[in-house]
């Protein structure tokens, strides 16, 4: 019973998203650039602590709540801005996609820094 009742509530949070957002399409256009004021930024930290994502290098599970210096989140490009820049093969809009940020502790982010993604 519990679950019909979930099932309908869901569907029916969904039709009436449909009728303000036309498509739950993303397209590349939508997710390119200026990471940190992306409205994007916050769901993917959502989803990212649904689903118990991990810092790379301690193995914390990635928290707002996660307590100390060493922990405190941080975003962290992927492919560092300075080695995409360098490489003339990237606009700066590009490098800030949000496709190329990761949550990682400050102590993780710290100790890689500008490190091609190679080399940890």
């Amino acid at each position: 019973m519990i679950s019909i009742v979930f099932t309908n509530s869901i569907n029916s949070m969904v039709a009436n998203l449909r009728k303000y957002v036309p498509s739950f399409d993303i397209t590349p256009e939508m997710i390119e650039g200026k990471y940190r004021w992306h409205s994007f930024l916050s769901l993917i930290f959502a989803i990212s602590r649904k689903k118990n994502a991990k810092d790379w290098f301690t193995g914390t599970i990635i928290s707002s709540t996660n307590v100390g210096p060493e922990h405190q989140l941080e975003l962290y490009h992927i492919f560092p801005k300075a080695i995409l820049k360098t490489s003339g093969d990237f606009k700066t809009h590009e490098t800030d996609d949000i496709a190329n940020i990761a949550f990682l502790s400050q102590k993780a982010n710290r100790t890689i820094l500008k490190s091609k993604p190679d080399d940890y």
